[in-house]
């Protein structure tokens, strides 16, 4: 495929393609959606123009070595064909060589983009200067906050937390972490908060050199903390020159004065919901209705609401009956409240996914959430779930790549993996992911589940039902475990 760093573009009748900025756009300038593989395949018989590119070819270079059928590649052209409105037998953009394979015919013009290879970058968890323990969950919420963030940004790939927690107190040198999270740039600092302000100090380091590229302090009253963050984050994307379209620099330069109480509750209320046991959930779901008590017109109280309750219905603590309502009046008050917050989107996809199982209405909200989140490594997961459930696994194993190249280190993202293995009746492969996921958080529910699955479908009925006593003892359910034995 192309060398990412050569910044041009390419016009051909009316269209422009961006292989960097991986758009398609038409004469109006409006971007035409493209598969992930759609995309690759037309990129390669663009910049190989004028050349008979044979199937063999093709599929080697665009699947990498992947078993996949001749018929996939034939329907990607198909597609590129419709979408470039290629009547049947007209040629005009791609040809057919009966026997062979295809040929991009049309006039190609080289232009300069100026955009530059997707940058990619980690921030660590941020240091408590407060002296005062008490004070973490905050630190915590800062260091999450600045994620969320940058990863906004289309043009910068951003580490999920799970993966930059990881790190927390390390004494690694900043170049081996970046080697190990795949990243070119880290960013560190540190969280203070004194007399009703808050200060917070960042610092940019180029990994691969482990040189200090930037640092400054930000502060302000704790009730303009997520100016502060915009301030943050608009500073970090000029240092490192990231490109931002209309939509983002609106968004990032965009943020509200925070009612501080209602605030630290919904920063407490994550701090419990991350740990995904039913009690924490109980206490995370009392930290959310706190803050909306306290501020009703909050997005974020209504987006951490949803969570707890989808969270508990994914992980089978409440049954879907009674988790899907009230996930859902949360999740489209957190969109009438804040259109831009991804999250909204992303739940309400899981509500109509796998509480009221319309996956096509499902889809659109998560192409919504990925939109407005590139880097959302959670949105990129469960779109793989509900890909492998429409039985497009290929699609499905992109995504979830993604998520864990975002986020390495996520048990759940392991075991979504081992989801979409599962639904391609890759058993064997299956059973590793959700093995490696399970060595991570052992009482993963759907892993065990699944695994128990795989097991079955292999015929070792001894460690199926091993997986399903674990999994009925991690549920606390005494009938169906006196039934198993």
């Amino acid at each position: 495929m192309r060398d990412a760093t050569d910044n041009v573009a390419y016009e051909f009748g009316g269209f422009r393609l961006d292989p960097v900025r991986r758009h398609l756009t038409d004469a109006r300038g409006d971007v035409i959606a493209l598969k992930p593989k759609v995309f690759d395949t037309l990129t390669f018989l663009v910049e190989h123009r004028g050349e008979l590119l044979t199937k063999t070819r093709l599929l080697e270079e665009i699947w990498a070595g992947a078993v996949v059928e001749e018929n996939s590649l034939n329907q990607h052209v198909s597609m590129l064909r419709r979408v470039l409105n290629e009547k049947p037998g007209e040629n005009r953009f791609i040809a057919t060589v009966p026997g062979r394979g295809y040929q991009f015919v049309a006039d190609v013009r080289t232009k300069a983009t100026g955009g530059t290879k997707p940058k990619s970058l980690a921030v660590l968890p941020l240091q408590n200067l407060s002296n005062d323990a008490s004070q973490t969950y905050l630190v915590d919420g800062m260091t999450d906050e600045l994620i969320a963030r940058l990863s906004r940004i289309s043009g910068l790939r951003v580490v999920s937390r799970t993966s930059a927690r990881v790190y927390m107190d390390s004494d690694k040198p900043v170049p081996t972490i970046a080697a190990e999270l795949g990243v070119d740039l880290i960013v560190e600092g540190s969280v203070i908060r004194s007399s009703g302000r808050i200060r917070i100090t960042v610092q940019l380091i180029d990994a691969a050199a482990d040189a200090h590229v930037w640092a400054e302090s930000f502060e302000r009253q704790f009730a303009d903390v997520l100016i502060l963050q915009s301030e943050i984050t608009q500073a970090i994307a000029s240092k490192i020159e990231v490109a931002l379209n209309p939509d983002e620099e609106a968004t990032l330069g965009t943020a509200e004065v925070v009612v501080p109480e209602a605030y630290e509750a919904a920063l407490k209320g994550l701090e419990h919901f991350y740990k995904l046991t039913p009690p924490d959930l109980e206490q995370s779901l009392r930290y959310f209705q706190h803050a909306h008590s306290l501020n009703p017109d909050s997005a974020r109280a209504h987006v951490g609401i949803a969570h707890v309750w989808i969270g508990r219905q994914q992980m089978g603590f409440t049954p879907n009956r009674i988790a899907t309502p009230l996930a859902k009046e949360a999740a489209l008050r957190a969109i009438e409240l804040d259109s831009t917050l991804a999250d909204g989107h992303f739940i309400l996809s899981v509500v109509k996914a796998f509480g009221e199982f319309d996956l096509a209405a499902a889809e659109t909200y998560m192409g919504k959430a990925l939109a407005l989140n590139p880097s959302h490594a959670e949105a990129r997961a469960v779109y793989s779930h509900e890909l492998a459930c429409l039985g497009r696994l290929e699609e499905a194993t992109e995504q979830v790549e993604r998520a864990i190249e975002l986020d390495p280190f996520n048990p759940f993202f392991k075991a979504f993996f081992g989801v979409v293995l599962y639904f391609g009746e890759r058993y064997e492969e299956s059973i590793e992911q959700f093995s490696r996921a399970l060595e991570i958080f052992p009482t993963l529910p759907f892993a065990l589940q699944i695994l128990s699955g795989a097991y079955h479908q292999l015929e070792r009925f001894d460690e199926a039902l091993a997986s399903q006593r674990k999994l009925m003892t991690v549920l606390g359910n005494a009938a169906a475990l006196e039934a198993i034995d």
